[in-house]
């Protein structure tokens, strides 16, 4: 389904054709962007929803603060006087956090000293570590969206596999005769369409030359809806929300599912550490008291 085209572009839904819609093939190609897509939002918004900021400058936007560290995995949080004169009021303490490019000499730890940001209204300004901070998103300084994008794929796979092995259902038999007993097994199909419990049928129908393909197809929607439960469990606890496996739920004890979130716990504090790293940078340069929480859930938060 092309997912990676997507990824950048935040806003991935490919408009459906239009003038086509009899063409299977188009057909298929919509319900394919259609799943992908749903899954695909999901995942974003659940992962852009469990951070929660506290003691930021005003006209600071998280949520697009958090939506770069997803793309592109950091952006800069930075001062500039100017921008308290910005006829929007968009930054009237002077703060703002935009995406950005690292440059210039690296310190110990690979940090670059220079850094460029900029906006789509024009706006570009050269900083360095004095006035500004780097706010990555995790303990690698990556972005996320990709993995994010590879599970909505693959569950929407599954989903639109489900849709066929459904379809499929409905495969009636074919039934190979001479064109005398077509009409024949016309009317006692259309007799079975009528729940009609008994069949008569003529005594000159001859059943010898008659044969039947059977194209039934096994309905595999349960074991597949199990395999898309583990999927998003897997992509819930890579963000850091709990999210216990279908064949767990019904056997496991409240200790023991508590056990099993340590994954989710160790992804969550990758991302949880790398801004709090950010918050203690952002407070000694500009003397801010700024700070961030996950909002911890009922397993995590009870143990």
């Amino acid at each position: 389904m092309g997912a990676l085209s997507y990824i950048w572009g935040m806003l991935p839904f490919v408009p459906w054709k239009r003038g086509m819609e009899k063409n299977v093939e188009n057909q298929n190609f919509n319900l394919n962007q259609a799943s992908f897509n749903t899954w695909y939002w999901r995942l974003l918004n659940a992962a852009l929803s469990v951070w929660e900021w506290e003691g930021l400058p005003e006209g600071i936007d998280v949520r697009q603060m958090e939506l770069w560290l997803m793309t592109h995995g950091y952006t800069i949080f930075f001062y500039d006087d100017t921008l308290r004169y910005d006829e929007g009021q968009r930054a009237p303490e002077g703060y703002a956090v935009l995406q950005g490019a690292l440059h210039g000499q690296l310190d110990l730890y690979n940090l670059p000293n220079d850094r460029r940001v900029y906006a789509p209204n024009g706006f570009n300004r050269e900083l360095n570590e004095t006035n500004s901070v780097v706010i990555f998103n995790n303990l690698l300084r990556t972005p996320e969206i990709f993995t994010y994008a590879l599970y909505a794929q693959r569950i929407a796979e599954i989903d639109r596999t489900i849709d066929v092995n459904l379809q499929n259902q409905k495969t009636p038999k074919v039934i190979r005769c001479d064109e005398r007993q077509r009409l024949t097994w016309k009317n006692i199909t259309m007799q079975m369409e009528g729940n009609v419990y008994t069949i008569a049928a003529d005594k000159n129908v001859d059943l010898k030359d008659i044969e039947v393909l059977d194209l039934t197809t096994p309905f595999v929607g349960v074991d597949m809806d199990l395999l898309k439960q583990r999927y998003i469990a897997e992509a819930f606890s890579f963000a850091g929300i709990e999210s216990v496996t279908p064949e767990k739920r019904e056997r496991l004890v409240s200790s023991e599912v508590t056990g099993t979130m340590g994954g989710t716990e160790a992804a969550r504090w990758s991302r949880l550490q790398a801004r709090e790293q950010a918050c203690e940078m952002i407070n000694d340069t500009f003397g801010l008291n700024a700070s961030v929480r996950f909002k911890t859930g009922t397993y995590i938060k009870a143990q």
